[in-house]
């Protein structure tokens, strides 16, 4: 080996112990980008499972929701139905008040057509 080159790289050990310090450098490098992908994957594994579940979640709260909506919308209906019925029963209850007073005026005629035709006949 020419002396000249010696001194520009140094003397062999201090190549090797170069080498293997920029070998172990470069490793030490890789393990860290692995380790880190590593957790990256681990985090997002994570965020998936949690969005995942929020998402079964929401889905199972849209679905109570959705029966909710519909019974609420069963007993709306219902309601219709029973105010119609209620103002159909109003409208009767009218009627029959009506017709009690006309049969009562009916009675009281004819009772005092009796009790005159009592008087007359005593």
């Amino acid at each position: 080996m020419d002396p000249a080159a010696t001194e520009v790289f140094g003397s062999i050990p201090q190549l090797v112990t170069m080498g293997i310090a920029v070998f172990l450098a470069v490793s030490l490098a890789i393990q860290k980008i692995m380790e880190g992908q590593k957790s990256e994957k681990t985090h997002v594994s994570i965020i998936t499972e949690d969005r995942d579940a929020w998402r079964d979640r929401a889905r199972r709260f849209q679905e109570e929701n959705d029966q909710i909506q519909e019974k609420l919308n069963t007993l709306i209906v219902e309601q219709s139905d029973m105010k119609a019925q209620n103002a159909v029963m109003a409208e009767q209850i009218n009627n029959l008040r009506k017709e009690n007073q006309e049969l009562l005026k009916r009675l009281e005629r004819f009772m005092r057509i009796a009790d005159v035709n009592d008087s007359r006949t005593g």
